[in-house]
């Protein structure tokens, strides 16, 4: 028996980008002509089976901030652009004013780039293909602070507060399973502002409990619903050095 069938669908500027995970791994060259066929009748963007591109008739194109991003497919986006906006207020306000930011479990870009219009940002990501998507766009998009990208596995080896020395202000939005470790860091290191941003309430209660621990102060909680029928939230906090 196969894995389930999974299909993601992501509207872009330039067509709906359609990922299929889990298809028939003994597919035919029929069945994979006959979807490719599909994909073109429709007018995809593009078609990936599995992780394989079947068709591309134009590369997927996202507006993030100034760039314009080709993501994996199949890659993480928030849910929605209305919420992603409003998520994004949040960050850059609770970021405000630093030069150098480091945008930690960084994907395609969602903060990294738009940020990048006004600091340095150096993105952190474990998925190769989507920071690679990132530094891309980055390099073809003028009139933006410089952006630097790392591939690195944030769960088995955190930025330490060696790392974090080079920047003013993170950025941190990792998986449901939080991010316990770096946070660990970020509450050891000389930053002066963070941003974290979470899917789970729990990890999130979790990894803040260690950055108030540390010291640090939370100036804003915000919740996101984005999730339409679903309970699940996005949470937005913004936190800054407590001087008391």
């Amino acid at each position: 028996m196969g894995d389930a069938l999974t299909i993601t669908a992501t509207e872009t500027e330039s067509g709906f980008d359609v990922a299929l995970t889990g298809a028939p791994k003994g597919m035919s060259a029929d069945g994979r002509r006959v979807a490719a066929q599909t994909a073109e009748a429709m007018g995809l963007a593009r078609l990936s089976i599995n992780g394989a591109i079947e068709i591309e008739r134009v590369a997927p194109a996202l507006r993030i901030g100034a760039a314009v991003v080709t993501p994996p497919p199949g890659g993480f986006l928030q849910a929605c652009r209305e919420s992603e906006a409003e998520m994004l207020g949040l960050v850059q306000e609770a970021v405000a004013g630093a030069e150098r930011i480091v945008d930690l479990f960084a994907g395609v870009g969602t903060f990294a780039l738009p940020l990048a219009a006004s600091a340095a940002v150096h993105a952190v990501e474990g998925d190769e293909a989507s920071i690679r998507a990132l530094g891309r766009a980055a390099k073809k998009t003028t009139g933006i602070r410089p952006v630097t990208t790392e591939v690195r596995d944030l769960f088995r080896s955190p930025l330490d507060w060696k790392d974090l020395k080079r920047f003013d202000a993170a950025v941190i939005d990792p998986p449901r399973a939080g991010a316990e470790a770096q946070t660990r860091a970020l509450a050891l290191s000389s930053l002066t502002r963070i941003a974290m941003v979470s899917c789970n309430a729990t990890t999130f209660a979790r990894d803040l409990k260690i950055l108030v621990a540390a010291g640090w102060r939370v100036s804003r909680i915000t919740p996101v619903d984005q999730f339409i029928w679903s309970p699940h939230i996005e949470i937005v906090a913004a936190l800054d050095r407590n001087s008391a």
